[in-house]
């Protein structure tokens, strides 16, 4: 998946969080609600079966630091594969290294890149990397990831048969071209149909 952090990056949605943002992107998540409960060592296995195609993983959520117990033995694997984690989280750093949290700071030491910040609509700006507000920041807790060229690549557009989704920090203009093209498909098609048909 492009659009999530540097390079091609697999992606962990974790359920569960308590923030409780008014401009949350991913509301879905956030109950705390077990979705599909999964054993690290089925991802640990999973991951290291890709590490030849993936640049590293994004957890995003819900919010992971709710899970860093679980978190941290995939994360310190995936480190151990020679791949890349990025984290987002709704909480600040500052906050975050200060808890008197233990498995909160111990997730700390396996994240190459930390995403902090919930996601304010009054501050949006679809031109940074890898987030949407400018409220949120991009924090390098190793070197792994420090000199990583940005891309200009915001997102990215999966379309099925029957459904067409978007991951990543769009804009405004860029969903408005895809309605568009996908009307213009569909004209398209219909066209192609009646001629067909003749």
């Amino acid at each position: 998946m492009l659009g999530v952090g540097p390079g091609i990056r697999d992606v962990l949605w974790l359920q569960g969080c308590h923030i409780g943002c008014k401009s949350c992107a991913n509301k879905d998540y956030t109950p705390h609600i077990p979705k599909k409960i999964m054993d690290i060592a089925v991802f640990i296995r999973h991951f290291q079966n890709r590490k030849y195609l993936i640049d590293g993983i994004t957890v995003t959520g819900g919010e992971p630091t709710e899970q860093a117990k679980a978190l941290t033995p995939l994360l310190k694997a995936i480190q151990g594969f020679g791949l890349s984690t990025v984290v987002y989280t709704g909480h600040d750093y500052a906050y975050l290294s200060s808890a008197n949290n233990h498995d909160i700071i111990e997730l700390l030491q396996y994240v190459d890149l930390l995403i902090d910040g919930p996601f304010d609509r009054h501050q949006a700006s679809y031109n940074l990397d890898w987030r949407g507000a400018l409220n949120q920041r991009l924090i390098y807790l190793t070197d792994r990831l420090k000199n990583t060229q940005v891309s200009k690549t915001t997102g990215e557009i999966q379309l099925n048969a029957d459904t067409l989704s978007f991951v990543g920090c769009g804009t405004i203009p860029l969903f408005n071209t895809i309605k568009h093209n996908i009307k213009s498909y569909d004209n398209t098609i219909k066209q192609v149909e009646k001629y067909a048909g003749d």
